[in-house]
């Protein structure tokens, strides 16, 4: 069992406090007990050895550390591990390694041993507490701060030849394509917040591609005459949200809409059976609406309730 260590708890009697909390969407989280510990005698020399992470067993007379040779203080008791990092950072650790391209996701699952399914709920969560019962979280703190204690730093994202790179950019230069309605803000959307998510994620992975670049791309979606710029914090305010219609009034939910619709258009590609449904659904509006959902209230029957589909629209059931 792990335990994750807030730093700004100041429990100094040596009993554990419950921190509790609720989710993104107001729904009650899990609580972890937020322990402190006594200081341990070190003047032993045996005790020497359990402090040090790595096992006395396990050193390696050479100065290269393999990081699965080392032992976290209490990984041995399978009881007492702790964690001193959030889950919010054991996710940013997680993309960065992955977006690096020293690993596929796949490969990294594998790794760490975990499936596909914890790691893909794990990664979908936001929030400090947020996935802190998922095997995801305990098992990735484990490989990143075993390669921290080894030396091994965290691998940058990858950069071409400058020839490669040029290539890169013109493959993603989407200026020469003009959209209906572009001049005035105007673009019919035909994609779900969660889509338009899930493509910015996919983007943002490829190399050579970074937030700083997709964010100057996402300029060029405004009118000619609008200057406005987009920020790093609009977009991952954009990207933390989740639902068909969460984040529908962000300007990067449009600008984004704008750049992927042209950067299709110039790849040639066809558009997908979820795009022509939502062309379908939306069709009378004229595309997905931009105004604010927020909180609305329905007149519903007895027994009935309603809930959003994977288009957007509210139905009763």
């Amino acid at each position: 069992m792990s335990h994750f260590h807030d730093d700004k708890e100041n429990n100094t009697d040596g009993a554990p406090s419950i921190v509790s909390f609720v989710d993104a969407n107001g729904y009650p989280s899990c609580a972890h007990s937020l322990h402190s510990h006594p200081q341990k005698n070190s003047s032993a020399g045996n005790d020497t050895d359990k402090a040090n992470p790595i096992s006395s067993s396990k050193k390696r007379s050479s100065s290269a550390i393999d990081p699965s040779d080392i032992i976290l203080p209490g990984e041995e008791d399978d009881d007492d591990l702790e964690i001193d990092q959030s889950c919010d950072q054991v996710r940013r650790k997680i993309t960065a390694f992955v977006n690096s391209g020293v690993m596929k996701v796949t490969e990294f699952q594998k790794v760490i041993g975990v499936n596909s399914n914890s790691y893909g709920r794990f990664m979908k969560q936001r929030g400090p507490y947020a996935g802190c019962d998922n095997q995801t979280y305990e098992a990735a703190y484990r490989f990143f701060k075993k390669r921290e204690l080894a030396g091994l730093k965290m691998p940058s994202k990858k950069r071409k030849t400058s020839a490669a790179s040029d290539k890169e950019v013109d493959e993603h230069d989407v200026s020469n394509i003009h959209l209906d309605g572009e001049e005035d803000e105007a673009v019919p959307i035909w994609d779900t917040c969660d889509d338009i998510r899930r493509k910015i994620n996919a983007h943002l992975r490829l190399p050579n591609v970074t937030q700083a670049s997709f964010l100057r791309a996402l300029s060029t979606s405004w009118p000619s005459h609008d200057q406005r710029k987009l920020t790093g914090k609009q977009l991952n305010d954009f990207l933390a949200k989740t639902g068909p219609m969460s984040g529908n009034a962000s300007g990067v939910f449009y600008a984004a809409y704008v750049y992927f619709e042209k950067l299709r258009i110039k790849q040639g590609k066809k558009k997908g059976k979820k795009r022509l449904e939502m062309e379908d659904q939306w069709a009378l509006e004229g595309g997905v609406p931009r105004e604010p959902v927020g909180n609305r209230s329905y007149i519903v029957g007895r027994g009935e309730r309603p809930y959003m589909d994977q288009y957007g629209r509210v139905r009763v059931v």
